[in-house]
C-alpha cells in the first residue's frame, strides 16, 4: 500500500519530472516527491492508501496536451495520463 500523488507538468516534461523526483532521495517524503522547478504546474500532496485529496487548479491557458504523473519513485513510469486543453 504505497502512497501516491498527482502532478500536472509542462508538455514533454513528464519523464524529466519523474526522474527529478527520484533524485530527491531522502528529501522525497519531505517534499511529497514533488521536485522544485517550473515544470510542475499543479500537484497534490502525497496521499496514503484508502485516502483521497481534492485539488483545484486553473487549467493552463495555452492549448496543448499536458501530461500528469504520480511522481512517487517507481509509479512515474506507469501511472500517467494526459490533460488536453483546447
Amino acid at each position: 500500500a504505497m502512497p501516491h500523488n498527482w502532478l500536472l507538468v509542462r508538455p514533454g516534461r513528464a519523464d524529466a519530472v519523474g526522474e527529478a523526483a527520484v533524485a530527491l532521495g531522502a528529501r522525497g517524503f519531505e517534499l511529497n516527491w514533488v521536485p522544485p522547478g517550473s515544470d510542475v504546474l499543479a500537484a497534490t500532496k502525497l496521499v496514503d492508501h484508502n485516502r483521497e485529496e481534492v485539488l483545484e487548479f486553473t487549467a493552463p491557458a495555452a492549448p496543448g496536451d499536458y501530461p500528469y504523473v504520480c511522481s512517487f519513485p517507481g509509479p512515474h513510469l506507469l501511472m500517467r495520463g494526459v490533460l488536453t486543453v483546447r
